[in-house]
């Protein structure tokens, strides 16, 4: 269709009655929004998504929400770039029957609901189709939702961008171009708040644009270094992604309006100094799709420019930790908007953005503005370590005596009257490439009122907030290197674990190590890993669920450990991944492997195979199911389990299966922690000896 004889179509719309707000939309004051794609909302993207991206043909669709009579149906689907689904050319059990079997499931559309679809026949003769697929002749003239094709292809991590498949929709009072793929609409670089003025806690931003805003393409992660490469192109980076499954329609519309999703707010780790709302790894569109969810990834401020605090009293750091507040009380504001429950916000993180998570968890600011938590791998322990600062919020003081002033000295701007001003000054890329860097949390009175996340029940904030908290079994595998035949145990467990285990020969000989004198590669390198996972990871984090558990500082807590993973490429080593056979050349998940650090990460966004991955035994695609509906069902209720009349509906029978027959997955109170893996199990406390020597 000619851009013409679409735009004219449009105009032709807005006149219909049948169709109300579908077409171009108008913002009160201004101009309507120009250009030829849908808006109004009231559209769902019907899939089937396994998460083997390989949906079969026919299995995906469009509801249009607004009923309407067949020939504005017709004209519907064609503003979509579609025509109407087709029960002569796709099968309806190929998945289609699902998704409308749980459109059913979460209302209010009932099991009677008759939707519009190909005629095959004369316009005369009209058919509809219920939720079972039976065909009935329709009056042409009646008003019924309406089913249309969906051809927007699979996206990757190489193809993640617009190349078509366009909506305006209206959010708040300003009017946002998204687009879809096979599974999600995706809103990219959404702008929460506006520049902030360097060392300043940023504010929420409110758009006042005539035409819509492009949201189609990522824009500049938060400045930033890693390794020998600066990423980031400046510091105005305060922008969220959101996929959804759900755009609502306008309000006054007829259109059907099932129930608001639980939204999924995930923070990137990077330790304080990197990272981005950007990596494929943890790109939505799977597990908004899979899940239904509405799942959002901010960006925050990372390095000095995010955490550096001075003694003047006024600039005490945590600018990112308040991003990430800001970029909630944007959540709580909008994601109604693309189809999200405010008051169904769960925040989740991995690694750094564990950190943050239990950040938030503290922060008087954050109260009110989530109702569910999820910590995946955030380093807790072994003060000596470099992350181990985190578990605990230094005192302004001590950050400024600490890391500032030798960050001011570097630049410097330390003997200066001005030491603000001096910093505003200096070019930000000469600031984030100097040695010294800030990348701690502090206690600053207002974002932090205290020196660590209370376990005792003493803050208040959490009592209302379900936890649910876990690692991977040997995390800081991701940190050792390969061990060299004749190396030295004491040096290597010296440069791994600075002042963490004192007297090595009596830690060998008490803590549960076989053999306890390491000798072989294989063995010191078995040593170091279990001896610095254990004091950065396993032991606090036992402990933490336990404390948590038994103190009802939380409405309740839940934890985990995986035990299969599927290391991200180019962040990995090699016994961090699974070792290769002859029977299964892509690796063999059930030998021995050490599970090490961001292996949980592409398997919870279920996006092992969008990345390009391959499925190493057949079990990889179902964990996968199961991860991303255990995680989904944590949002939805804050219970992981997803309920059996869940599963049914959506034709998610492989993780009935495996739910039914590893049985429930109970509170830390109640048993321990969740092993996740395939078959997995409750568990109690491990490593027991490791754990008593560190005390």
């Amino acid at each position: 269709m000619t851009h013409a004889l679409r735009t004219a179509l449009l105009g032709t719309l807005l006149l219909s009655p049948t169709l109300g707000v579908l077409g171009a939309s108008t913002v009160e004051g201004r101009q309507s929004v120009p250009g030829s794609e849908w808006s109004g909302g009231g559209l769902t993207i019907l899939s089937d998504n396994h998460l083997d991206n390989n949906p079969k043909n026919g299995s995906a669709a469009l509801l249009v929400h607004q009923r309407a009579s067949y020939t504005a149906a017709v004209a519907s689907c064609k503003i979509l770039s579609e025509g109407l689904w087709s029960p002569d050319t796709m099968n309806f059990t190929d998945g289609l029957n699902s998704s409308l079997s749980y459109q059913a499931h979460i209302g209010p559309i009932s099991a009677s609901q008759l939707f519009w679809v190909d005629s095959g026949y004369p316009a005369a003769n009209c058919r509809a189709i219920d939720i079972h697929g039976n065909m009935v002749p329709s009056d042409c003239a009646l008003e019924l939702p309406t089913l249309c094709t969906q051809s927007a292809p699979i996206s990757t991590q190489a193809n993640n961008t617009a190349t078509g498949y366009l909506v305006n929709h209206l959010v708040g009072s300003q009017v946002y171009t998204g687009y879809r793929d096979a599974f999600a609409w995706k809103f990219r670089a959404i702008r929460y708040a506006a520049q902030p003025t360097r060392f300043e806690h940023s504010t929420l931003f409110e758009p006042n644009e005539t035409t819509a805003i492009p949201a189609l393409a990522s824009k500049a992660d938060c400045l930033q270094r890693v390794g020998e490469v600066q990423r980031g192109s400046g510091e105005d980076c305060l922008f969220l992604n959101v996929w959804t499954t759900y755009l609502p329609p306008l309000n006054g519309s007829q259109a059907i309006r099932p129930q608001l999703k639980p939204v999924m707010f995930y923070i990137y780790g990077g330790g304080f100094t990197s990272g981005t709302s950007n990596n494929g790894n943890a790109d939505g569109t799977n597990l908004a799709s899979r899940g239904d969810v509405v799942v959002v990834t901010p960006n925050y401020r990372v390095s000095s420019l995010g955490w550096m605090a001075f003694d003047d009293g006024v600039h005490n750091g945590n600018y990112g930790l308040g991003d990430l507040v800001n970029a909630l009380n944007w959540v709580q504001k909008y994601i109604k908007d693309f189809g999200g429950d405010p008051t169904k916000v769960t925040i989740f993180g991995e690694s750094a953005g564990a950190m943050l998570v239990r950040a938030l968890l503290a922060s008087p600011k954050a109260q009110g503005l989530f109702y569910a938590a999820i910590s995946m791998s955030g380093p807790t322990g072994l003060s000596g370590n470099e992350h181990g600062s985190t578990s605990y919020y230094n005192s302004i003081k001590s950050e400024f005596e600490g890391t500032s002033k030798f960050i001011l000295d570097k630049i410097g701007c330390r003997n200066v009257p001005d030491q603000l001003a001096c910093m505003r000054e200096v070019n930000a890329t000469e600031l984030i490439n100097i040695s010294a860097v800030a990348s701690s949390l502090v206690q600053d009175g207002t974002w932090l009122v205290s020196n660590t996340l209370a376990l005792n029940n003493t803050s208040g904030y959490t009592k209302d907030v379900v936890f649910m908290t876990g690692m991977n079994r040997d995390e800081l595998g991701i940190d050792v290197e390969p061990v060299k035949e004749g190396a030295n145990i004491t040096e290597i467990f010296a440069r791994q674990l600075p002042g963490g285990v004192g007297d090595l020969s009596r830690f060998l000989n008490s803590a549960d190590f076989a053999p306890s004198n390491p000798t072989s590669p294989a063995q010191i390198l078995n040593a170091t890993i279990r001896a610095s996972t254990n004091g950065l990871y396993t032991c606090l984090e036992q402990a933490t669920a336990y404390t948590a558990a038994w103190h009802d500082a939380f409405k309740a807590v839940y934890s985990f450990q995986f035990n299969r993973t599927y290391s991200p490429p180019g962040y990995t080593k090699p016994h961090c991944d699974a070792p290769k056979t002859a029977s299964r050349p892509n690796g063999d998940p059930d030998a021995e492997y050490y599970k090490c650090h961001a292996g949980e990460k592409m398997i919870v966004f279920g996006n092992v195979l969008r990345a390009g991955l391959p499925d190493r035994d057949g079990l990889d695609v179902p964990f996968l199911q199961v991860s991303v509906d255990y995680w989904s069902a944590f949002a939805r209720t804050r219970d992981p389990n997803p309920s059996k009349a869940y599963l049914k509906a959506r034709g998610y029978w492989r993780t009935l299966e495996q739910t039914e027959k590893v049985g429930p997955w109970v509170t830390a109170k109640e048993g321990g922690w969740r092993l996740l893996q395939w078959n997995g199990r409750q568990q109690g406390v491990t490593e027991k000896a490791q754990l008593a020597f560190n005390g």
